[in-house]
């Protein structure tokens, strides 16, 4: 039986099995069917040790997405052998930096099917700059980190690009209001319902009105009230009264009437909503309340954890038991922001001996980009190397989508091996929301994902 644990059971794979996933390589296929393109005129030009790259851009277009839109700049080498890619992802694409960490940016340079670069987040740290863009052009820079050949790590440094589009691709900015030439508020719509300590799903919406003076995209949006969030963008296309549906998510924090700011450009109005009194949220990032269960799914199957009514003492520490079935799928005990599982390492890691120690897997009391390494261990079947699991704060206090669920503050987290102080290779990404715990786990090593698809805090 699969058992979804973050840091245990998702992880039984022998080390000589990494060995030959790394080897591995991927190959590129990208469609352009139902995207608007636009033949463009620019350059491109990087290096990585000793090597210099260079060639032309000629192919550029922004893809609108559900949730976030899309530039790509493609193009090839001088002697057109190899393609160059570079994908930002931004509502709107303005001056600025877009991290890999953020998952704002990916970059690839291939030959054929073969990978010769390829910068994401689980290579480490890639950053591009766009130093300029308007409707027309877009010029910046980019460094970072990058996979060579699917095997080793390396430093991509004194990246730039820059591109003439054959027409205009960034969109402009609507204009207009939320109230009336009288100036009073347009009436909201509230639909769903609302109770403390229960998410927010696709029925809690709220309807709103704007008076649209130009046409074109828009952002409009609330505070941040009760844990719970309202927003929508898109574009209009007329001017005119429309109406939007903006789209609530987050967990309700207490009982009561609590108002919400509506912002459309400058213009702001407010509505108000009743939720009900439940039970209060557990305001940690793993709750291990009694009978609290979760549903999570890969795609194909589904799988249900639940906290055990009983504890265990090891080491004279108590730990609350999460079991999927019979299957123990974490132990877990939390002090002073530290959450901590029970680990078998000889399971995990395929050791000839059983290994079991005590591992901080998410630490809720330290800033994004913080560091912390696992305990060590030793596998005979590399020689006797040291290795520990490192982990990183990806994000934290971010809003992030799983499964049918939008959460407002979610902590992200990625496991990586080391050996010797050395990367190894990467393991995992985990992400935890507040009041909800594990929703969605991304499996580095086979590039397969769980998501939740329902939850019971009790």
């Amino acid at each position: 039986m699969k058992v979804l644990s973050a840091l245990n059971s998702l992880y039984r794979y022998t080390l000589p099995v990494f060995l030959m996933l790394l080897i591995a390589s991927c190959g590129k296929e990208y469609s352009l069917e139902n995207v608007d393109t636009s033949l463009a005129a620019g350059t491109w030009q990087f290096k990585e040790g000793a090597s210099e790259y260079m060639g032309n851009i000629d192919t550029a277009y922004i893809r609108s997405g559900l949730s976030t839109d899309e530039m790509h700049l493609i193009g090839t080498s001088m002697d057109g052998s190899q393609t160059f890619h570079l994908t930002l992802y931004a509502d709107e694409f303005q001056p600025g930096t877009y991290k890999t960490s953020n998952f704002q940016s990916a970059f690839s340079y291939f030959s054929g099917r073969l990978d010769i670069y390829e910068a994401a987040q689980v290579f480490g740290e890639f950053t591009v700059t766009i130093t300029s863009v308007n409707k027309n052009t877009i010029t910046g820079i980019f460094s970072g980190k990058a996979s060579a050949d699917g095997q080793t790590i390396v430093d991509i440094f004194s990246g730039s690009f820059s591109a003439v589009f054959a027409g205009p691709v960034l969109k402009p900015k609507s204009e207009g209001t939320l109230t009336t030439e009288a100036g009073e508020c347009m009436p909201a719509t509230i639909n769903g319902q609302y109770k403390q300590g229960i998410p927010l799903n696709a029925s809690n919406t709220v309807g709103v009105q704007a008076a649209v003076a130009e046409p074109g995209t828009y952002s409009i949006f609330t505070d941040k009230v009760n844990g719970v969030i309202y927003s929508a963008t898109g574009e209009f296309t007329a001017n005119g009264v429309q109406t939007v549906n903006l789209k609530g998510s987050g967990i309700p924090e207490e009982g009561g009437e609590f108002t919400f700011t509506v912002h459309y450009g400058n213009s702001m109005c407010a509505f108000k909503i009743t939720f009900e009194a439940g039970a209060a949220p557990s305001k940690d990032y793993f709750p291990t309340s009694n009978r609290s269960n979760w549903k999570y799914t890969d795609g194909t199957s589904d799988y249900t954890l639940q906290v055990a009514t009983s504890t265990v003492t090891i080491a004279g520490k108590t730990y609350s038991v999460i079991m999927q079935g019979s299957d123990t799928a974490f132990t877990v005990r939390k002090a002073s922001g530290n959450y901590y599982d029970f680990m078998n390492y000889g399971e995990i890691f395929g050791l000839t001996n059983s290994l079991s120690l005590e591992t901080i897997f998410l630490k809720d009391n330290v800033a994004t980009g913080a560091t912390w390494n696992g305990p060590n261990f030793t596998n005979p079947q590399l020689g006797g190397a040291t290795l520990n699991i490192r982990y990183q704060i990806l994000e934290k206090g971010v809003v992030a989508s799983a499964g049918p669920f939008t959460f407002p503050d979610v902590i992200k987290v990625k496991a990586d091996l080391y050996s010797g102080g050395v990367f190894f290779m990467a393991l995992s990404e985990a992400w935890y929301a507040k009041n909800v715990g594990l929703i969605l786990y991304t499996d580095a090593v086979n590039n397969e994902t769980v998501t939740i698809k329902e939850f019971n805090i009790y």
